[in-house]
């Protein structure tokens, strides 16, 4: 997640967010892999979230990453519907992420927190 977040650093996180904003990085367990990750939100549940060349689309509509330092034009993913009370996550280095294009959106439940900086 680096820039964002930095490897040694310390960050507060909120437990039990009241709500959870497209562009939050939030925390949460990946049951699959018995691990915790740390990644972006972009979509929401009803949402059907792609890439393109490296563009991320949500709904068909072009959504501007501006946290992003490069965009690999050769990154592609197959418009993917996330369903109802669930977050699709990426990571901000997406040629080394681990997230939800391997291992599906995140359940509410699973989520232990936002990064608050």
């Amino acid at each position: 997640m680096e820039p964002a977040l930095i490897e040694g650093e310390v960050y507060l996180v909120k437990k039990n967010p009241d709500y959870i904003r497209r562009g939050d990085i939030i925390v949460f367990k990946v049951p699959s892999l018995n691990q915790i990750h740390t990644k972006r939100v972009v979509a929401f549940g009803n949402e059907t979230v792609e890439i393109r060349e490296g563009q991320l689309y949500i709904d068909g509509e072009k959504y501007e990453e501006t946290y992003l330092l490069n965009k690999n034009k050769s990154d592609n993913l197959k418009p993917v519907d996330v369903p109802a009370g669930q977050y699709f996550v990426l990571g901000d280095v997406r040629s080394i992420s681990q997230d939800s294009r391997y291992y599906g959106a995140i359940k509410k439940d699973n989520i232990i927190g936002v990064v608050v900086q």
